[in-house]
């Protein structure tokens, strides 16, 4: 059995989840700045979503990694 692998698997699939919950909440971030017109809470908003989708993607490379060592 490759635990290690299962376990890489498991680990980039929470952060997927993570990535997309952080990035959901930073569009609702963003929105309620462009609705208050507060530039605070609209960069913020804006670099929560980016950094979500920032975490995704290395999510996502995480599973092309070979941790196969034999």
């Amino acid at each position: 059995m490759d635990f290690l692998a299962k376990g890489m698997d498991i680990i980039s699939k929470g952060m997927i989840v993570f990535g997309g919950v952080w990035t959901v909440w930073g569009i609702i971030i963003l929105a309620t700045g462009l609705n208050e017109t507060n530039g605070h809470s609209i960069r913020d908003g804006v670099l929560r979503a980016i950094s979500g989708a920032l975490i995704i993607v290395a999510a996502a490379w995480l599973t092309t990694m070979d941790f196969n060592f034999a």
